[in-house]
């Protein structure tokens, strides 16, 4: 009878089909993304190959945006997210900066001005040579004060969630939309702030389930 069950369980494992992954959005944790080897892409990231460690939510109104954390040889995480901003399709991949690296980037002061609606300077970066490829010499406000809702969660296959935590959101782009920068407050007036890169998704060379 052993031999039986045993027969019939290898039978049901033979009879399961490799997942397939066809789209960048589709990607779980465990899967794999590997970069092409561009000068466009800042040197850390060229030819390298990561696997999504997590995968979070944001939605901006009824719009459902996921992060996927990525693990590979570089120090910082790096985050990835789609973009459908202009005519094509974009990738984003973000680098979160800590709070010596914003004063020594940004300054705390000159950001903590474009907080009100009036201000329309640029935010002038003080040290793009600190992250090279990441950085621009100035970056123009589009979104002040907007509002998200985070979860730490995948959640493409439900109707929107209710709960996740509320946050407060101001977006900054360059000139030719290539790097961003965000700033995302918290509840208790925590400030994560991220610089970004946008790419064209023909700069992900391949892309692989892990199962």
């Amino acid at each position: 009878m052993k031999k039986l069950f045993k027969a019939l369980f290898s039978s049901d494992k033979a009879d399961q089909k490799p997942r397939s992954l066809d789209k960048l959005s589709d990607l779980h944790i465990d899967d794999y993304i590997k970069l092409n080897d561009s000068f466009a892409l800042p040197k850390e990231l060229r030819g390298k190959t990561f696997q999504v460690n997590s995968i979070d939510s944001y939605y901006y109104g009824e719009k459902l945006s996921v992060e996927w954390t990525l693990k590979g040889e570089t120090q910082k995480k790096v985050y990835l997210s789609l973009s459908d901003l202009g005519d094509e399709d974009r990738i984003v991949l973000s680098y979160q900066l800590n709070k010596k690296e914003v004063e020594t980037v940004f300054g705390w002061d000159n950001i903590k001005q474009q907080y009100h609606e009036d201000y329309e300077g640029p935010l002038v970066c003080k040290n793009s040579a600190l992250f090279e490829g990441w950085l621009d010499k100035e970056y123009y406000r589009r979104e002040c004060a907007a509002k998200a809702v985070y979860f730490d969660r995948d959640c493409r296959r439900q109707h929107q969630p209710t709960g996740g935590e509320s946050l407060t959101y101001y977006e900054f782009y360059n000139d030719d939309e290539g790097r961003s920068m965000d700033v995302e407050i918290w509840s208790q007036d925590e400030i994560d702030v991220f610089i970004s890169i946008l790419r064209p998704e023909s700069d992900v060379h391949e892309f692989w389930p892990a199962t």
